[in-house]
């Protein structure tokens, strides 16, 4: 029976792999009603970072032709995070320090950048630095969210 579950769980792997890769080629021909269709696939299958692309693209909505939708970007964003995915949990943790999608709660932002940055993720040691010396404050998110693009 658990060589039966491995093979399955390889099988849907490899589906949820392909589905990446065909919305990551629409995403690069900018054909992003596609992309959003094929990372919606592979995320629904477990795919981190098709999970964390998704968040990234309804978070920053107006670039790939909608409305920013924080709501959506936390669900999508948190559900990598949670799996490990470091930029994933650094995202969380900025979402933390505005209140985007989620409400805003210093003492999470520092949980996630921690998470990331134990990972080796330089924007979460940066963002920790950042929070002990009270450099980041809501007035300054539109320069704070020019260096987060990925």
């Amino acid at each position: 029976m658990r060589i039966f579950l491995v093979l399955i769980s390889i099988f849907y792997s490899c589906f949820a792999l392909a589905d990446f890769d065909k919305g990551m080629a629409a995403y690069a021909k900018k054909d992003y009603a596609t992309a959003l269709v094929e990372f919606e696939k592979a995320a629904a299958q477990g795919h981190l970072e098709a999970q964390y692309k998704l968040g990234s693209m309804s978070y920053y909505g107006y670039f790939y032709g909608t409305t920013p939708d924080y709501l959506k970007a936390f669900e999508w964003i948190q559900k990598a995070a949670e799996q490990g995915y470091a930029a994933a949990q650094y995202r969380l943790g900025f979402m933390y320090t505005y209140g985007q999608g989620v409400k805003q709660d210093y003492s999470k932002t520092l949980e996630w950048y921690q998470k990331a940055a134990e990972q080796g993720y330089a924007k979460a040691q940066r963002g920790i630095i950042d929070l002990d010396g009270n450099k980041i404050r809501p007035g300054d998110f539109d320069a704070v969210r020019s260096t987060m693009r990925n």
